[in-house]
């Protein structure tokens, strides 16, 4: 099944950060997870893809498949997948969720450097 994460590289300057204000950078980090998050789901949400054509897509026939992918979001990472006995199956033969994912990385990475920049200059005050 295809499910995408998402980790925070920088672990060192984090630890360092973390034990300056741990609240605040608790804070940031989920606040950055929820945006990344939203970000994949609008674009699950919204899969420009229809069956029959090329590349294959999300199968719409009902739409329960695309509305099982939840994100669960941690303080320290987030994960979206679906959740559908047939999802495995539907993934190998159309990994559309890789066009997706691909789509909103500039996004989550200029989410990550928001957050990046809110917990340094918070830091500085």
């Amino acid at each position: 099944m295809a499910n995408y994460e998402i980790k925070l590289i920088g672990a060192k300057e984090f630890e360092k950060a973390l034990m300056r204000n741990p609240k605040l950078v608790v804070k940031e980090v989920k606040n950055f997870l929820q945006r990344a998050m939203a970000k994949y789901r609008s674009g699950i949400m919204n899969n420009p893809w229809k069956v029959g054509m090329s590349g294959g897509g999300s199968p719409v026939l009902s739409g329960h498949m695309r509305d099982t992918h939840i994100p669960v979001i941690g303080n320290w990472e987030a994960k979206i997948g679906p959740d559908t006995n047939y999802s495995e199956h539907v993934h190998k033969k159309r990994p559309w969720l890789e066009h997706v994912f691909s789509s909103k990385e500039k996004d989550v990475q200029d989410l990550e450097v928001k957050m990046l920049e809110k917990i340094v200059g918070d830091l500085a005050k």
